[in-house]
């Protein structure tokens, strides 16, 4: 790494990213807890590589800095209620969009269809994924937890990971 100052610029801007969209979450009351914890992990993330750097500079050891990927977590009612959530997400080179794949059990052996999941990629590098048209989901998708990726197009690297907790 010939300087270590781009990457202290990059970090500064993922932590002023995260915090200006997590303040825009709250202000309209969609900020869970789930969020909180996932940003301050992050933080403590960014402020432990911040810390390697000096290190990384100088050619003492060599550092890798792999985001996490965000974890969309819904808890479906008896009601089955389409429910949205949107997360910030690391957006592989030559992505021309996304998309979500079926949700499994643990046991692979039920799932809530890919089409009921609707995985959109906005300009600005949020996630928005949404559960649609529970109602139609097969009557096979017992009371369970499922879960799945949304990936990159056409890479089909994964970006997010969705878990439901489903009523049956």
């Amino acid at each position: 790494m010939a300087s270590i100052f781009p990457e202290y610029q990059k970090l500064a801007d993922r932590w002023y990213d995260r915090w200006g969209k997590a303040m825009a979450a709250a202000r309209v009351g969609q900020y869970p807890p789930q969020s909180f914890a996932s940003d301050v992990a992050d933080c403590w993330i960014d402020g432990t590589y911040a810390a390697l750097l000096p290190l990384v500079g100088l050619g003492l050891i060599n550092v890798t800095f792999n985001p996490a990927i965000p974890t969309f977590f819904f808890v479906v009612t008896a009601a089955k209620n389409d429910q949205t959530q949107f997360a910030s997400v690391q957006v592989p080179a030559n992505t021309t969009g996304v998309a979500a794949q079926d949700l499994t059990d643990v046991a692979l052996t039920k799932k809530i269809p890919s089409g009921n999941i609707s995985a959109v990629l906005t300009p600005n590098g949020l996630l928005v994924v949404s559960l649609q048209n529970l109602g139609t989901v097969p009557a096979a998708a017992t009371a369970d937890f499922y879960a799945g990726p949304v990936v990159a197009t056409p890479s089909n690297v994964p970006v997010a990971q969705v878990q439901v907790v489903w009523p049956g």
